[in-house]
């Protein structure tokens, strides 16, 4: 599934690197939003690029390109995240 694909395993990493300094500073934090934005562009900068993705519905802005489940059975596509939305998932 996707917990076990290489992008995810990657990303994982890099949070637990991140883990403790995140832990360490207060919630509302400029310096925990930072973190979380150095993590993204971390993973944006791999080689290849990594992407935060989310699933959509199919009934869904269907001009997107996207990508099926890997069963083809899934009723959702996964679809690249805005930055927004993946600051958020971080």
């Amino acid at each position: 599934g996707f917990f076990l694909h290489p992008g995810n395993i990657k990303f994982r990493a890099l949070v637990q690197r991140s883990k403790q300094d995140y832990c360490s500073v207060s919630s509302s934090s400029k310096r925990k939003r930072s973190i979380v934005r150095h993590v993204m562009n971390q993973v944006k900068s791999l080689d290849p690029p990594g992407k935060f993705l989310v699933q959509e519905h199919i009934e869904g802005n269907k001009s997107k390109q996207a990508l099926k489940d890997q069963n083809g059975l899934c009723p959702r596509y996964w679809v690249v995240a805005s930055d927004t939305k993946a600051f958020e998932k971080t």
